[in-house]
């Protein structure tokens, strides 16, 4: 088994990611983090002014995103597993989002 960084950066996580077939970021709503997401699997990606991530935050992050360390590590392939490929606004529990003018007496 490989050894993971003691620190991470941000941006590395994201790349990493990408590489192992994830989208995104994608921008959560209102406080909610930014997300990543595989097929069926959404993992969240920690704020960008919090500093670099620590190893036992990306041992979380990577047991979210349904990897192993060595997969993370590149040391064993990925799985494709059964899984479809669904929509965004499904995986994060949203439904779209719609803007619709109300009326009424708004001032301007």
């Amino acid at each position: 088994m490989g050894k993971l960084p003691k620190q991470t950066k941000r941006n590395d996580l994201i790349k990493r990611f990408k590489e192992l077939r994830f989208t995104g970021p994608y921008t959560g709503i209102g406080d909610h983090p930014q997300f990543m997401q595989r097929k069926k699997r959404v993992v969240k990606i920690p704020n960008p002014h919090r500093g670099d991530i620590g190893e036992g935050l990306l041992k979380k992050i990577i047991a979210e995103a349904g990897l192993t360390v060595e997969q993370w590590l590149g040391q064993k392939p990925l799985d494709d597993e059964d899984e479809t490929e669904e929509g965004v606004a499904e995986l994060s529990g949203r439904a779209p989002v719609s803007i619709q003018h109300r009326g009424g007496s708004g001032r301007r």
